[in-house]
């Protein structure tokens, strides 16, 4: 359920809306709403980026190389330790 954050019990959830440039060790809960773009860097890279939301607001969600593959639309995440440039939250792997 998107409207209530899991549990955690020594970590805080950021709402999407709260996420400010440069932020680091985000803990997001969203929805994937859908893939925007897929690009390939110059050192061959995969990076797809998405439009994620919750209950506050969307922003684009940018997963770079395998792991952003296995996203799908309707997809309810949870994000750990993720940081922030320029309002474009990357994970932390």
């Amino acid at each position: 359920d998107i409207t209530s954050p899991p549990t955690m019990s020594t970590e805080q959830w950021t709402k999407v809306a709260d996420i400010r440039p440069y932020m680091k060790g985000v803990n997001v809960h969203f929805i994937v709403l859908e893939k925007v773009s897929v690009t390939k860097t110059k050192e061959d890279h995969t990076v797809n980026q998405y439009l994620v939301a919750d209950p506050s607001g969307s922003i684009i969600l940018s997963v770079w190389d395998e792991p952003g593959e296995l996203l799908q639309q309707g997809d309810i995440i949870q994000l750990r330790q993720g940081y922030d440039v320029k309002f474009c939250l990357k994970n932390n792997y």
